[in-house]
């Protein structure tokens, strides 16, 4: 049993982690911004590929998340691109708001999966809140129930 939650404790801060940072860093400091940089792209998409490395790094069951992080990267290294050749300003601007509404549906979704686990945990016992937060995570992982898959699919979209 503590072998599954120190791993349900790995996916869950692994998950998490890809979900909010990388989206509000986006969000905050790029999109948010007067204007957008090379520097400040070229930071996000290393930040992206630091995510990616470690969403990547052995856990199972939520493709839909590394997807996730590979579009954002394309689109992110697209924009760099446009932006460095001077290009189409239409063009820039739609996928501006392409990266934004994706950010925002990635917060969306970890917003949906606390949500969902507040609702689970008000069927169990509350002192073991941590517990069963990392074996939920571990059980989505293994293919044991699928309730945060489907948040995130559906979230992800």
């Amino acid at each position: 049993m503590t072998i599954k939650i120190e791993y349900g404790e790995r996916i869950s801060s692994i998950e998490a982690y890809a979900l909010v940072l990388p989206s509000r860093m986006i969000l905050d400091e790029i999109l948010n911004s007067d204007a957008i940089d090379e520097i400040s792209l070229a930071k996000a998409i290393e930040h992206i590929n630091v995510t990616k490395s470690l969403a990547f790094s052995g856990v199972g069951g939520f493709s839909q998340v590394n997807s996730f992080l590979d579009n954002t990267e394309k689109d992110l290294k697209k924009l760099y691109k446009l932006i460095k050749q001077n290009g189409n300003e239409g063009e820039i601007d739609a996928l501006i708001k392409k990266t934004t509404e994706n950010q925002k549906k990635s917060l969306k979704t970890y917003e949906e999966i606390r949500k969902f686990f507040k609702e689970y945990m008000s069927q169990r016992n509350e002192d073991r809140e941590d517990e069963e937060w990392a074996l939920l995570w571990y059980r989505n992982s293994q293919g044991e129930s699928d309730e945060l898959i489907k948040i995130i699919e559906r979230g992800l979209r």
